[in-house]
């Protein structure tokens, strides 16, 4: 009746005097309060819908509601302590609050604390065996912990719950994946980019694990893929690269190494396998080159340090081989091993600087 000014001024009227209003009258003013929020949260104003939530909760601060949506709103702004706050006083004001424990498991996960958020979710699913979220949470949480097996149970029960949830077969992928059960990750993967042909990550996982398999063709179809979807996606060219490298295909691979340096130059990994196929390819003073840009890019870089000495060994630089193979040792004491028994090294297996490097460790 009032229109939606006319309304405005009401409010701002009413919470001006609010101290001096009725129980009834607050909790009308937050309940008005409230659905502005939500309203203006629907409309993608998080932070609109944060100040209504939380005026709400003045006027009303016992309704375990009002504190569980400013949370949300707080989660969606990724200020995660601010939610995680909230949904403790929804909580307290409310402890079978099964949507709390949840969004409260998937804050702490977000700010850093898996194990925090396992608890939570825990007894999200405790409350309520049928919470769906929850497993899902609880999956991605166990992930993040490296437990895989916890993780694909998590992922299963949430998967009876909701069958078609690409979301979800891709996580179990991904569990399946690190977890060494490689084939199993492929099935999985293959089921969520049936369901969302458009998910970029579960495309590039498979081809990752592909390239592991050795199924060099396959991995190139799908980080070509992966690229038709962004094409700004280095790591899927430095890992298309590599399986062009293993296919013998040297001149695509080095190319795709190259784009994957334009969009990142810090990339030191893409660095690396340019300078290794450089190298298979002959151009050894490249695959130097390239060698140096990683490890000064990334100076823990042992396999470059190590792929270097190599080179400088069959080229006879007795000094420039003890020095990197020396870096190489320092950052991983199995260079030691690998050079006394790597052919490249086989001038240098009776000389007493090289063999001072390389004794084994008692």
């Amino acid at each position: 009746m009032f229109g939606k000014f006319a309304l405005s001024a009401v409010l701002i009227l009413s919470l001006a005097f609010f101290a001096g209003c009725s129980s009834a009258e607050k909790i009308r003013e937050s309940e008005i309060l409230f659905s502005a929020g939500n309203e203006k949260f629907d409309k993608g104003d998080y932070e609109g819908a944060l100040t209504d939530f939380n005026k709400a909760i003045e006027l009303n601060p016992g309704n375990a509601t009002l504190h569980y949506t400013s949370g949300n709103a707080s989660l969606v702004q990724n200020d995660t302590q601010a939610a995680v706050q909230s949904y403790s006083r929804a909580i307290e004001l409310n402890p079978g609050y099964v949507e709390a424990y949840n969004k409260r498991g998937l804050a702490k996960s977000r700010s850093g604390d898996p194990d925090g958020a396992i608890v939570d979710l825990s007894a999200a699913i405790k409350l309520d065996k049928r919470f769906a979220d929850a497993y899902l949470n609880r999956g991605n949480s166990k992930l993040a912990t490296r437990d895989y097996g916890g993780a694909v149970s998590d992922y299963d029960k949430y998967l009876r719950l909701r069958p078609g949830s690409a979301e979800a077969l891709r996580n179990r992928g991904n569990a399946k994946w690190y977890g060494g059960q490689y084939k199993d990750a492929v099935a999985d993967y293959d089921k969520a980019v049936e369901l969302n042909p458009s998910d970029g990550e579960a495309v590039y996982n498979r081809g990752t694990v592909l390239l592991f398999l050795g199924d060099h063709d396959g991995a190139i179809k799908d980080f070509t893929a992966t690229l038709e979807l962004n094409p700004e996606h280095a790591d899927a060219l430095n890992n298309r690269g590599m399986a062009w490298h293993r296919k013998g295909d040297y001149e695509n691979a080095i190319e795709d190494y190259g784009k994957a340096i334009a969009l990142d130059e810090k990339h030191s990994s893409a660095y690396f396998n340019r300078g290794e196929t450089k190298n298979a390819s002959g151009d050894t003073e490249g695959a130097i080159e390239d060698f140096r840009k990683a490890t000064e890019i990334n100076p823990r870089y042992a396999l470059a340090y190590g792929n270097w000495s190599r080179i400088l060994a069959l080229q006879g630089k007795t000094d420039e081989m003890l020095e990197k193979l020396r870096k190489a040792v320092e950052l991983d004491p199995k260079y030691k091993k690998v050079a006394r028994r790597h052919q490249d090294f086989v001038n240098y297996w009776e000389n007493p600087e090289f063999e001072k490097l390389t004794k084994p460790d008692n």
